[in-house]
This record gives structure tokens, C-alpha cells and sequence, in this order.
């Protein structure tokens, strides 16, 4: 049980970095820099009825949510497998970082009607998106790795 709160507050530590990156292109690019705050405004938008644009507290406070709950079962597969070995943790937490990237793929279309590559900045906020899904992977293998 200790792992698991452990892996909470690791969890939203690596969220925390992961949103510092992304800030930098929301204050450029608006929304549509930042491909998870898109997606999850937007699923927001559905349940609540106020236009994605305004759900930017809403949206980060379900990106933090969700990064708390990753880093809970991440650090609980860590240290099931006993690969509490500072480059096992690392490696595995980029793995992981991809595959949550990969899996927004699809998920933007559900929540905007939009591909990947659509939208004034093309590919632009992938990249943003999975540069910042590998700081969120690598800082919880790292995080997770030291315990």
C-alpha cells in the first residue's frame, strides 16, 4: 500500500514536469499546441456542456489526475517485478510514456473530430505531446527508480 501512495505523488511530480514543458507551448500556440490539454478540454466539453476553451483548470486537473493514477499502477508493476533498479525503472517509464502517447492518438479524434496531423500546426503538437510523455515516463522510472 505504501508503493501505491508512493506512486501518486511521483505520479503528479512527473506530471508536473511534463506540464512545464507543455506550458511553453500553450503560451505560444494556445490550446491547440498542447495536444492532451486539447483532448481532455474537449472530453470535458461533453460532460459538462462549457466550451473546451473553458475548461482549462478542469482539463489540468484531469491531466494531474490521471498522471497520479498512472504513477500508482506504474509504481506497483515496478515493484511487483522487482525492477526497482534505477535503469529498469527508467527504461520501463519511457516505454510507458510512448504507449500513454500512442494511445492519445486515436483518442483526439473521438474528442475533437480531428486527426493527429490536423489542425494549423500539423504535426507540431505530437511532437510537443510526445516529447512531453517521455519527460512524464523518464521522470517516473527515474523517481520511482531512487525508491
Amino acid at each position: 500500500m505504501h508503493q501505491f501512495f508512493l506512486g501518486i505523488s511521483i505520479g503528479v511530480a512527473a506530471t508536473a514536469c511534463m506540464t512545464a514543458w507543455e506550458l511553453i507551448f500553450y503560451r505560444r500556440f494556445g490550446l491547440e499546441g498542447c495536444l492532451d490539454w486539447d483532448i481532455n478540454q474537449h472530453l470535458l466539453e461533453r460532460l459538462n456542456g462549457k466550451p473546451a476553451s473553458a475548461n482549462l483548470i478542469e482539463g489540468l486537473g484531469l491531466h494531474i489526475l490521471v498522471g497520479a493514477a498512472v504513477g500508482a499502477a506504474f509504481s506497483e508493476v515496478v515493484h511487483r517485478v522487482s525492477a526497482h533498479d534505477a535503469l529498469s525503472a527508467l527504461g520501463l517509464g519511457a516505454v510507458l510514456g510512448v504507449a500513454l502517447w500512442l494511445f492519445l492518438l486515436p483518442l483526439r479524434r473521438i474528442a475533437t473530430g480531428l486527426g493527429p496531423m490536423d489542425g494549423r500546426l500539423g504535426g507540431l503538437p505530437i511532437l510537443i505531446s510526445l516529447v512531453g510523455h517521455l519527460i512524464y515516463g523518464v521522470m517516473l522510472g527515474a523517481l520511482i527508480g531512487k525508491v
